[in-house]
């Protein structure tokens, strides 16, 4: 191998390892988007990775504590099937100490990382 193979292949394995923290910061800053927008308007069409998703968010009580709701429709597969399509729906019970956007950034940020199967590990105690 000579020097400028070497060169590239660095280049592709340095690619490879900065492809998942890119699209991590990517998905921490459309989701920052996404919350504000949700609400202030309960309802958000946004793209992401080539795919429109509405969004759509409502408070919703889970066993007597006050939680959200956010459906999110990928608008393809429902124009295409309609009343058969059955959309994605994210609820989270709002933690206190953390304001309604925050709350609303991190279920739209969990969506986004079971799309793209970027799941983050979390320690257990």
């Amino acid at each position: 191998m000579d020097d400028k193979q070497l060169e590239k292949l660095q280049e592709e394995l340095l690619a490879q390892v900065n492809a998942p923290l890119e699209l991590e910061q990517y998905i921490k800053d459309i989701s920052d988007k996404v919350a504000f927008e949700l609400y202030a308007s309960k309802k958000v069409l946004i793209e992401f990775e080539d795919t429109q998703y509405l969004f759509k968010s409502r408070s919703v009580f889970l066993n007597e504590k006050k939680g959200i709701n956010i459906v999110v429709a990928d608008m393809v597969k429902f124009k295409l099937l309609r009343e058969k399509y059955i959309p994605y729906q994210v609820t989270v019970e709002i933690d206190n100490n953390f304001s309604e956007v925050e709350n609303l950034r991190a279920a739209v940020e969990a969506f986004f990382r079971h799309v793209t199967n970027l799941v983050q590990p979390e320690e257990i105690n």
